[in-house]
């Protein structure tokens, strides 16, 4: 993160406006919300309109220990960590469970001059909420220089080791996101590399170091490098930058809130879609109302037979494919369904229809979750290690899509053999009914690839044991 001055201010805003208060003898407004960034010997204040306002404690604080979340929600007796802000108040989790941080004040210090920042709504993380963008202490600037995104210059910002300054220089000043003018002698000034300058919009076709940039909303970060952030480019199958003003909302947000348990054991998850009959598919691998429903080529079709051989079979000719309707789906931007393999402690007996709440721990979808079912394992999937079944997302070691779906020879269905297609535009081409399913990975992932996250068995979603028609015992 680049190193800037934010001010961040942390509180729900109270919808309603006092007619007076204590600061009006001082000059100054009462304030129509409740966020503190000083108080002192007369009160709490704020800031509105660039401007100091008193706060009406009365009003904003008529209890500052009272539990407000009870009786849905209990108060978070250690956490503090904010998760999540509504009209309520800030939200964390503990136990597994939301409950209400109790009101504290956040100050911070007041300038004599009262020049202030400007107030930032940078703390919303919710997928409904504001859209996180950095702000900036404000600066006092001398014309012909103004106040560009927290620093003091003039003019179109200049491409990196362009000319900024020197002696008679009546050019620009302002330099682009990720470097700042630095003087190399009298006569000269250039726009050197500085990962820690202010963060500013890309509007360059290219970074710093001369790569394109990272598109929206492809903002996962692969690797830093001295103080900047890399993201990987699958298209072009090269690294990119990363647009940190752009990206900074998905960098810095916790989507929320959950509806399931958070759970805390930690894993990966990765993708594929090799059309075989699912491994849960096949009877007695758990103690289950039957096996999970399997398709004919059609992926449509069901087959009642449980031993039909599968299609990815090398010693028969198998019928069993999987079906069509075993695909993701988004029900908000925080919370999916689908299906997955996976390899646990236990085996299949312990896993086969068991579902789980995954939460996504890294941005940018960071706070999303989804609960699978579990409906196969595989040779290559590694302990803690959910494979998610998304239609376009890589065969891996068998692949039955290409004969399902007429595919050429040797195609791996569609894209790479691991990791499948690159890009949303590429699910175009899938049969109607796996175009959905292809083009959540972009829309609800956010291109996120095999992300960390952490899970907890819970009792299965109507929605998924309907598809399958597989419940444990």
């Amino acid at each position: 993160m680049n190193k800037l001055t934010i001010i961040t201010i942390v509180s729900a805003l109270v919808g309603m406006t006092k007619a007076s208060c204590w600061s009006e003898s001082q000059g100054y407004k009462c304030c129509s919300g409740c966020d503190v960034v000083y108080e002192d010997e007369s009160g709490k204040w704020g800031v509105e309109n660039d401007d100091w306002c008193g706060i009406d404690d009365a009003v904003c604080n008529p209890s500052e220990d009272a539990c407000w979340s009870l009786p849905d929600f209990p108060c978070c007796k250690e956490s503090t960590e904010v998760l999540y802000t509504d009209e309520s108040g800030d939200w964390s989790v503990e136990d597994g469970n939301w409950c209400g941080i109790i009101k504290s004040t956040k100050t911070t210090k007041k300038e004599d001059s009262k020049t202030t920042s400007k107030k930032s709504t940078t703390t919303s993380s919710s997928s409904t909420g504001t859209v996180l963008y950095p702000e900036y202490e404000e600066i006092e600037c001398t014309p012909p220089d103004v106040f560009s995104y927290g620093q003091c210059c003039h003019g179109d910002d200049i491409e990196a080791y362009g000319k900024c300054g020197g002696k008679d220089w009546t050019g620009s000043t302002c330099c682009m996101v990720g470097t700042s003018c630095k003087e190399i002698n009298e006569y000269v000034s250039l726009c050197e590399p500085d990962p820690t300058a202010p963060i500013r919009p890309a509007v360059h076709d290219v970074g710093v170091h001369g790569k394109p940039w990272c598109k929206l909303p492809n903002c996962v970060v692969t690797e830093d490098q001295g103080g900047y952030r890399w993201g990987y480019d699958v298209v072009e199958d090269s690294g990119c930058e990363i647009p940190e003003y752009e990206c900074y909302d998905l960098l810095n947000k916790t989507w929320g809130p959950q509806e399931y348990p958070v759970g805390t054991e930690e894993g990966v998850t990765t993708r594929y879609y090799d059309c075989c009959k699912p491994s849960c598919s096949w009877p007695g691998k758990a103690d289950v109302t039957q096996p999970v429903r399997q398709c004919a080529m059609d992926g449509k079709t069901l087959l009642t037979d449980f031993s039909s051989p599968s299609a990815c079979q090398t010693d028969v000719e198998g019928i069993s494919h999987m079906c069509e309707d075993q695909q993701p789906w988004a029900v908000s931007d925080v919370l999916s369904y689908g299906f997955a393999a996976a390899a646990l402690p236990g085996g299949e007996s312990e896993t086969c229809c068991a579902c789980y709440a995954i939460t996504f721990s890294e941005p940018p979808i960071r706070g999303k979750q989804i609960v699978v079912q579990v409906t196969n394992t595989g040779a290559d999937v590694g302990s803690n290690q959910f494979d998610l079944q998304i239609p376009g997302g890589g065969v891996g070691i068998f692949d039955a899509c290409t004969n399902m779906y007429g595919l050429p020879a040797g195609s791996n269905g569609w894209g790479k053999k691991y990791g499948g297609i690159s890009s949303i535009e590429d699910c175009d081409s899938f049969p109607e009914a796996l175009q959905a399913g292809c083009r959540w990975r972009f829309e609800f992932l956010l291109g996120a690839d095999n992300p960390k996250m952490t899970f907890v068995e819970v009792e299965c979603p109507k929605v998924l044991t309907d598809i399958t028609g597989c419940i444990r015992n």
